[in-house]
């Protein structure tokens, strides 16, 4: 089965969106990427300005160690020289330091941006690295509305005219915020699995009350294509 093609039943080596379950299944068509059953696209198509999204089903790796930021120059993946800094990786993914000796490996939507560290097993790089599943939860919001939005529930100023990383408190929760220009304008939320119905919530009534529409994660590959 292709990674675009729907299903009915997961395979034993599939998982599920933390989100799934808020997406209706007369709504939304259901897809696997990258080894995750996610909502794939809205039936009802998409028309709107402002959109909200689950991408959870993009590869992540936590990458940690004293010898992290060797390895990864090794595998030619630029690293932040900075605490909280970060550095792009292919078209839309990221590499962001989260703290001395540990990062955080985002791919690209489409994955395939960095195929020796997401298609090898998790696990030891020599005697000073460590490569970890990291079972983030990532939602995007699109359009206009994103800035008030996000605005409402964080106390933290964003500069949207430019790409940046940060770690705030949004709607009470602890998250990482990535604002994105190009291919399209987006921020991405990325929070617990404990936190993300929750969250999702908040801010889909926020982007709806903007007149925002839920799409899905193939709605969101054809914007940024």
């Amino acid at each position: 089965m292709s990674p675009e093609q729907p299903h009915d039943e997961m395979s034993a080596t599939e998982c599920e969106s933390p989100l799934l379950a808020e997406f209706g299944a007369d709504a939304f068509t259901t897809t696997v990427h990258h080894g995750m059953r996610i909502a794939g696209c809205n039936v009802h198509g998409y028309e709107g300005a402002n959109f909200i999204v689950d991408l959870s089903a993009v590869p992540r790796r936590l990458v940690a160690g004293s010898g992290a930021s060797r390895w990864l120059a090794e595998q030619d993946l630029l690293c932040p020289s900075q605490l909280h800094g970060w550095a792009p990786l292919g078209k839309d993914g990221v590499i962001a330091q989260l703290h001395i000796d540990q990062y955080l490996v985002v791919d690209q939507a489409a994955a395939g941006a960095a195929p020796t560290l997401f298609a090898s097993p998790v696990g030891r790089r020599g005697p000073d690295c460590l490569v970890f599943r990291c079972d983030m939860v990532e939602i995007a919001l699109g359009g206009p509305a994103r800035s008030e939005t996000l605005a409402e529930l964080c106390a933290v100023d964003a500069d949207y005219a430019c790409e940046n990383w940060s770690s705030v408190r949004l709607a009470h929760c602890e998250v990482a915020l990535w604002h994105r220009i190009a291919p399209v304008a987006h921020t991405r939320v990325l929070c617990t699995a404990a936190d993300a119905r929750y969250l999702f919530g908040v801010l889909r009534e926020c982007m709806q009350s903007a007149h925002g529409e839920v799409i899905g994660f193939d709605d969101f590959l054809r914007l940024s294509a």
